[in-house]
């Protein structure tokens, strides 16, 4: 997910469609949301939000962290 579009630009099919799949992918480590063009993913054991202003930075910004420092599952 490389598109970097954000905001009211996005089709809402793709923000369902890329909220999905972050979710798919991360939802077991993260609380995955979107509203008014913010991405966040909130980690589930400590609780600390990551804020993007897309889907595709958002995945970055869950790799990054996820590198750094896996969340126990």
């Amino acid at each position: 997910m490389n598109h970097h579009v954000s905001g009211d630009a996005v089709p809402a099919g793709y923000r369902e469609g890329a909220l999905g799949l972050l979710r798919y992918n991360w939802g077991d480590a993260y609380l995955i949301g979107e509203a008014d063009g913010v991405w966040t993913a909130q980690r589930r054991d400590t609780g600390h939000t990551l804020t993007a202003a897309s889907a595709g930075e958002l995945r970055e910004a869950i790799v990054a962290d996820y590198a750094t420092n896996p969340v126990p599952r």
